[in-house]
C-alpha cells in the first residue's frame, strides 16, 4: 500500500480525533491520487489509513486508525 508522511502538527491532529490532513502537514507522498494510503508521522509510527488527494487542499481523509483491511465496499 502507498505511504503518506505527515508532520507531528498533522499526526497529533489526527490523534486529538481529527478526521483529516491539510496539504500543509504533508511531508512527503508516494501515491496517486485517489488511493487509499497508510499515513505515518516523520518517525515511521502508523497513524491511519486515509484517501489521497493530490488536488484538495485536504490531502488526506481519515477512513480508519486501526490497521485492518479497506476492501473498497
Amino acid at each position: 500500500m502507498s505511504t503518506v508522511t505527515v508532520t507531528k502538527r498533522g499526526a497529533d491532529r489526527v490523534r486529538r480525533g481529527h478526521l483529516w490532513i491539510y496539504r500543509s502537514d504533508v511531508a512527503d507522498v508516494d501515491a496517486a491520487g485517489g488511493s487509499v494510503v497508510v499515513a505515518c508521522d516523520e518517525r515511521g509510527n502508523f497513524i491511519g489509513q486515509a484517501l489521497y488527494s493530490e488536488a484538495s487542499q485536504i490531502a488526506l481523509r481519515f477512513l480508519t486508525q486501526t490497521q485492518e483491511e479497506i476492501d473498497g465496499n
